[in-house]
């Protein structure tokens, strides 16, 4: 009966030792497979995770720019870019648009100068993901708000919650009808970038991404 105790009190601490272990190991994997996670709807080969530095950038230059095209028509256009996977600070794998919630483009006139220099259309807004998880939602430009305005340098809102806006830099007596992309830009706030510019875009593109008024 003496012996009793003793043992009670060994299987009892035995008892805590596996349950300790069995809960570490469960919050273990279950940290492990939320870093390794990654959305399922964006392939593994657009998983650039593993990558910084000058790798990072030149994959994602060439992810961004590969698949970019001019998405709608007439009065309604924008530029529609591919999409992929890098880890946040956290350490998870996640979108791109998660980590560089910003995007800027910039776009000069095609066939026009002013002291030499062509006029300039910067682009920004939220950076987000479209309906297809590949692809970047495009920010749209609405032509015909611009075109009813009074030709000059100035900025526009492109939505009503003020996410996105317009600037337009030398501009001369008339708006330009036809726009060359000449740089992007995914940021976020705390300075992280990755800038594309025009021999980028001919590198990866081979011609000329244009938002065109006239049609």
């Amino acid at each position: 009966m003496k012996r009793g105790v003793p043992f009670k009190l060994f299987i009892a601490f035995a008892l805590a030792v596996v349950f300790g272990l069995a809960a570490f190991f469960s919050g273990y994997l279950a940290s492990q497979y939320a870093t390794n996670r990654s959305p399922a709807s964006i392939p593994r080969v657009y998983d650039f995770s593993h990558l910084s530095g000058s790798d990072l950038l030149a994959a994602a230059k060439e992810r961004l720019l590969q698949p970019a095209k001019i998405s709608g028509q007439g009065a309604l256009q924008g530029l529609q870019l591919g999409h992929f996977l890098v880890k946040n600070k956290d350490g998870l794998i996640v979108e791109a648009c998660e980590v560089y919630d910003k995007i800027e483009l910039e776009f000069v006139a095609v066939g026009m100068a002013v002291n030499g220099e062509p006029p300039r259309m910067i682009v920004r807004g939220p950076c987000q993901a479209s309906d297809d998880d590949n692809f970047i939602d495009p920010v749209l430009v609405d032509a015909r708000k611009i075109l009813a305005a009074e030709p000059e340098d100035q900025d526009f809102d492109l939505s009503e919650d003020g996410s996105g806006e317009l600037t337009f830099t030398n501009v001369s007596d008339s708006w330009p009808r036809e726009w060359i992309l000449n740089s992007i830009r995914l940021y976020n706030k705390s300075g992280k970038e990755i800038r594309a510019d025009s021999s980028d875009i001919k590198r990866h593109v081979g011609k000329n991404l244009t938002i065109d008024w006239t049609q």
